[in-house]
């Protein structure tokens, strides 16, 4: 009797103050920063790209985030290629779907930029991805002809497929470049690497065809390299070994600069797998598979590859990847190691 009227006194208490026992809702990690926007476009865009950055592995964060700040930007140019290029990365790893309302205006949004800054090949890759998934937008037509008004169409020609050196012209690729064209690389090694030290030190852009775009000059030469056989780099890459460990100074530059400057040499690769796997072990995923893809695109050491392909699936696994995870996990060795020893 007198445990049934302990029980029913401690239900009628437990009824009475629901408020009391119950979790409070979930803050919104935004809402502080929102309140910025009062001071303007500019202050309200920082905040939330602070906050943001405060929870780097946060990727629900990031997507609600990057799609306030592309909102309100009203079409300012830094903050919408901030935001849009972004929320691409986002798109690739399968966090934003191709089905959600938002990614047909991501892409049109940065369509439209590339269109006011005159980067009409970036414009029309932009078209062309709406166009293949979106084949029945009633946009469509209007932004064709907004790309094609007073300019010929160019044919998009993907990094995977071509040199960007077909889209160069000769006179804007300069003196260091002469040689470079039509060259077997294994005969112009230093040619090449004094291209790439220059374009760390002095970062510039080559003009692409007459009214289509432009493309750093350290990308322009990366791609064009990693669409040669792999044969024809090995003296570059014995060349920037050589290079690197001459000067024990280069060891002192953080991994994504000494990979920047030797983008083809071994001890680069090491110490660019080191940093991916400290990013990943951070929960900065986007972070960490950059730099293993970098590796395994870059390097001809099978142990490196292995690894870091190990590290592509990873990362790709904490972004819920599943499309790229199965495909890449039906390539991979099922004996290579973790990126982290």
């Amino acid at each position: 009797m007198k445990k049934t009227l302990i029980l029913t006194l401690l239900a009628t208490a437990l009824l009475a103050l629901p408020g009391r026992l119950q979790a409070d809702p979930p803050k919104d990690p935004l809402a502080e920063a929102m309140t910025a926007y009062h001071q303007g476009m500019e202050a309200g865009n920082q905040a939330v790209r602070d906050t943001i950055e405060r929870d780097p592995g946060n990727m629900q964060l990031a997507l609600a985030g990057l799609r306030l700040i592309l909102q309100r930007s009203g079409g300012d140019p830094q903050w919408t290629r901030y935001a849009s290029t972004r929320l691409f990365a986002l798109q690739e790893m399968g966090v934003l779907s191709w089905h959600d309302d938002s990614t047909f205006e991501i892409y049109r949004a940065r369509f439209e930029q590339d269109l006011k800054e005159n980067r009409r090949l970036s414009a029309k890759h932009q078209l062309n991805e709406i166009s293949r998934r979106y084949p029945a937008a009633k946009q469509l037509r209007e932004m064709s002809a907004a790309l094609d008004n007073g300019h010929p169409t160019y044919q998009f020609v993907a990094p995977t497929t071509g040199s960007p050196l077909a889209l160069l012209s000769p006179t804007d690729l300069g003196d260091l470049w002469t040689p470079v064209p039509g060259a077997d690389p294994a005969q112009i090694v230093e040619a090449i690497d004094t291209i790439i030290q220059v374009a760390v030190v002095e970062p510039d852009t080559k003009d692409w065809v007459e009214d289509v775009g432009n493309l750093e000059a350290w990308t322009v030469m990366d791609l064009y390299l990693r669409r040669q056989p792999v044969a024809r780099l090995a003296g570059l890459r014995a060349y920037q070994e050589q290079k690197l460990r001459a000067n024990p100074d280069n060891l002192k530059l953080d991994a994504l600069q000494l990979y920047r400057r030797f983008p083809w040499a071994e001890t680069a690769h090491r110490r660019l797998l080191d940093y991916g796997s400290t990013d990943l072990g951070k929960g900065r995923l986007h972070a960490a598979y950059r730099s293993f893809d970098d590796v395994r695109t870059h390097s001809v050491n099978p142990e490196l590859q292995k690894r870091a392909t190990v590290g592509c699936l990873l990362a790709l696994a904490g972004l819920e990847d599943a499309e790229t995870l199965a495909a890449e996990g039906n390539a991979l060795d099922a004996t290579a190691q973790t990126p982290c020893k």
